[in-house]
C-alpha cells in the first residue's frame, strides 16, 4: 500500500517537474475558458446555420440552403465589405493616431508616463451608449460643431453629413477602439532595447531614420497586436454603426441581427456570422502576410 502511495506521489512529482507538462496544468483554467466560452458557441453556431427554416418551425435536417442563399444574393457581399471597411478604416486612423503619442510617451516620457497612460485610457471610462450619444451632441444639426460655424458665418445650414452618415459612424469607433491601439502599441514600443536606438544615433541616423530603421520594424508586433485587436470588433459592431451611421452606414451586422431578432430565422443569422468569420479570417491572414513582407523593410531600408 505505501508502495503505490509512494508510486503515485513520485508520479505527480515528475508531472510537476515536465516543463511542458507543468505549463499545460497551469493554462489548464484559461484553456477550459477558451473552450468554454469561445469554441463551443462557435461550434454551436456552425450547427445552427446547418439547419433550416421551414414555415414557422426549424429543420434540424443538416442542409447548405443558407450557404447557397448567401452566394446567390450578393447584397451581403457588399454588406460584408462595408463591415471590412470599416474595420480597416478605424484600425488605419487608430494606428496613425496612436502611434505618436505611444512612441511619445515611450521614449520621451518618463516622469508623467502614468498620467498619460490614464489620459489615452478615458475613453474607456464611459459606456459605449455615452459616448454615442455624446458625439451625437457634437455632430448633430444643432450640435455643437454646426452651431460654431453658423455663429462663425462659414456656413448658412447645418452639415448633415455630419451625423447618421459612415462619416459619423467610422468617427465614434476611432475614439472608441483608440484606446485598444494605443495600448497595444506601448506594449509593443516598451520592448524595445533603448540600445539600439543610442547605437543607430551614434551612426549618424537622425531622429525619421532611426524611427524608420530601427523603432518601427521593432515595433511591428504591437502594430500586429493593435490592428488585431480594433479591426476585428470593429468589423463585426453594431450599436455605434446602427445609432450612427444611418441608412448608408447598414453593414452585414444589422442584418444578422435582423434575423436572429424581428425574422426568427436563426439558422441564416448562423450561416451569415460563419460568413463573416471566414472573411474576416481571410483578411487577417492577408493582412498577417503583409507583416511579414514588412519585416523584410529593416534590411530594405538599411541598405539605402
Amino acid at each position: 500500500m505505501s508502495g503505490e502511495h509512494h508510486a503515485s506521489g513520485e508520479g505527480r512529482h515528475l508531472l510537476f517537474r515536465h516543463p511542458t507538462a507543468r505549463a499545460y496544468l497551469l493554462l489548464s483554467p484559461m484553456l477550459f475558458l477558451l473552450g468554454a466560452g469561445v469554441l463551443a458557441p462557435l461550434g454551436m453556431l456552425f450547427v445552427y446555420s446547418l439547419w433550416r427554416k421551414v414555415g414557422f418551425e426549424i429543420s434540424h435536417q443538416p442542409t447548405t440552403f443558407n450557404y447557397l442563399w448567401f452566394f446567390t444574393h450578393p447584397v451581403y457581399y457588399t454588406l460584408i465589405g462595408k463591415a471590412i471597411l470599416y474595420g480597416l478604416i478605424v484600425a488605419l486612423a487608430t494606428l496613425v493616431l496612436a502611434y505618436p503619442l505611444a512612441n511619445h510617451v515611450t521614449m520621451r516620457v518618463v516622469r508623467y508616463k502614468n498620467a498619460f497612460l490614464i489620459a489615452a485610457l478615458i475613453p474607456l471610462y464611459t459606456s459605449d451608449l455615452t459616448r454615442i450619444f455624446a458625439w451625437r451632441s457634437v455632430l448633430g444639426l444643432n450640435g455643437f460643431i454646426n452651431q460654431m460655424l453658423i455663429g462663425l458665418g462659414l456656413i448658412d445650414q447645418p452639415l448633415e453629413f455630419l451625423l447618421f452618415s459612415p462619416f459619423s459612424a467610422v468617427l465614434t469607433l476611432i475614439h472608441q477602439y483608440f484606446p485598444f491601439m494605443f495600448l497595444a502599441l506601448w506594449a509593443g514600443l516598451e520592448t524595445i532595447r533603448r540600445s539600439e536606438i543610442e547605437a543607430a544615433k551614434d551612426l549618424g541616423a537622425r531622429w525619421f531614420r532611426s524611427l524608420r530603421l530601427v523603432v518601427f520594424p521593432l515595433s511591428l508586433p504591437g502594430v500586429a497586436a493593435g490592428f488585431l485587436f480594433v479591426f476585428v470588433p470593429v468589423t463585426g459592431d453594431y450599436l455605434a454603426i446602427n445609432l450612427m451611421g444611418g441608412p448608408s452606414g447598414v453593414t452585414i451586422t444589422n442584418v444578422i441581427v435582423e434575423q436572429f431578432g424581428q425574422a426568427d430565422n436563426w439558422p441564416l443569422g448562423a450561416a451569415l456570422a460563419v460568413m463573416v468569420l471566414l472573411a474576416g479570417m481571410i483578411v487577417l491572414v492577408v493582412l498577417g502576410a503583409l507583416l511579414a513582407r514588412l519585416r523584410s523593410i529593416r534590411m530594405y531600408f538599411g541598405r539605402t
